[in-house]
């Protein structure tokens, strides 16, 4: 069995700030991170693609051809609680 991993492209909020499990926008570099991601993906057949149900995976999962991932809160990012 083989995993492949990708992380989201960069957000578009203040560097520093932790945001967790916030729904938070994407950077204006989306289209050229997520080209770049796309293409480093390997072209398997893959028996499934899992991803988190935030805008920002969801919309790279689409970008690179998968517009109906399973989504899974499992896999969002780890959420600390209020500082």
């Amino acid at each position: 069995m083989k995993i492949v991993l990708v992380r989201h492209t960069t957000t578009g909020i203040t560097p520093g700030i932790c945001y967790g499990q916030t729904d938070v926008p994407l950077a204006d570099t989306f289209p050229t991170e997520a080209a770049a991601s796309c293409a480093a993906i390997p072209r398997y057949s893959y028996d499934a693609v899992y991803c988190s149900p935030l805008t920002r995976c969801r919309k790279l999962a689409e970008y690179c051809g998968y517009p109906t991932p399973r989504l899974d809160d499992r896999i969002k990012e780890l959420n600390f609680g209020d500082w």
